[in-house]
């Protein structure tokens, strides 16, 4: 009678933590942009081999989603936060900008926006992964500016 062992995957076990990878690939990837940021380099940072960057993230483009969806919840500016119903779209806009300018001149090393550096770089799955970002973030501004109703909003509202 053959056992058959179950559990881990072969090989050694993982001697890295993923969602570190993930910040560390994050400032990588705002500090050179997306292009300039090369598997090599990131398994290098991480301290891994390339055999088990892939099998942690899958492809650069598996982890920069990853790094994306990070973004979005630390990083990122709080739209929802700042497109406020109780005070004018006017000033609402300008808490955006404001804020915006705040983050993109308190970090040195960031090339500015992360996903709209990624809506610009040269390989074209980085650039949807990247546009979906960018996308929803435009339409919820579009919706607050112009929500679709008959009375809407003015800018000076």
């Amino acid at each position: 009678m053959t056992t058959t062992k179950q559990g881990r995957a072969p090989g050694r076990p993982r001697q890295f933590d993923a969602e570190q990878a993930i910040e560390t690939a994050q400032r990588l990837f705002h500090a050179r942009g997306y292009d300039a940021v090369s598997v090599a380099d990131l398994t290098q940072a991480f301290g891994i081999n390339p055999p088990s960057f892939y099998a942690a993230f899958g492809s650069k483009l598996g982890l920069y989603t990853r790094v994306l969806q990070r973004y979005s919840q630390t990083g990122a500016i709080p739209i929802d936060a700042l497109l406020r119903d109780d005070q004018p779209v006017a000033a609402s806009l300008i808490a955006v900008l404001q804020e915006a300018a705040r983050r993109y001149v308190a970090d040195p090393a960031a090339a500015g926006c992360l996903v709209l550096e990624g809506v610009h770089c040269q390989d074209a799955d980085a650039r949807v992964a990247a546009g979906e970002w960018h996308a929803a973030a435009r339409a919820k501004i579009q919706q607050y500016i112009a929500p679709p109703s008959p009375t809407g909003r003015a800018a000076g509202d």
